[in-house]
């Protein structure tokens, strides 16, 4: 059993470097270099989910790529822009009596990179679902959670297009 687990493991390791397969990250890390500067533009109808959507964009990078992030635009490698458009609530479900219950959350970014005097734009959109209690202290806080969850799909959508 233990053999035929090692020749599976060969196969497969052959497999795949053979085909040439490397992982996003890779292509992301070219994509981008190894000193990436990220800046915000603070949307001043959303300053606390502009920070959010900052701050996960940061922890994506560091987490695929494992560049460094700098507080210099002129050392960096990439300089990335990061701008809040838009976040959007749905209700998609009512309780018995009528209160909403379930709620869809839509974050829209717009993300500039800036690498050897080449700019790329992108809008982004991802999106989640969070369950509130009506009328209870919980739905703030379910509500921050879900506009940082689709705002972590979001800059998941950006780092797979850099990586394209």
């Amino acid at each position: 059993m233990k053999l035929l687990i090692k020749i599976l493991a060969v196969i497969a390791s052959v497999v795949l470097i053979g085909c040439g397969y490397k992982p996003t990250s890779t292509y992301i890390k070219k994509s981008i270099g190894e000193l990436v500067y990220v800046k915000t533009i603070i949307d001043l109808q959303n300053p606390e989910n502009s920070i959010i959507a900052k701050d996960v964009l940061i922890e994506s990078i560091i987490r695929q790529t494992h560049a460094t992030i700098t507080d210099s635009p002129n050392n960096a490698t990439a300089q990335i822009f990061i701008r809040f458009k838009r976040v959007e609530f749905t209700s998609i479900q009512k309780d018995n009596d009528g209160y909403d219950v379930t709620f869809q959350t839509k974050v829209t970014l717009v993300v500039k990179v800036k690498k050897n005097d080449k700019i790329d734009i992108y809008e982004i959109a991802g999106m989640d679902i969070y369950e509130i209690e009506p009328r209870s202290i919980t739905a703030q806080i379910n509500k921050q959670d879900s506009i940082k969850n689709a705002s972590a799909k979001a800059i998941n959508e950006f780092l797979s297009k850099v990586g394209l």
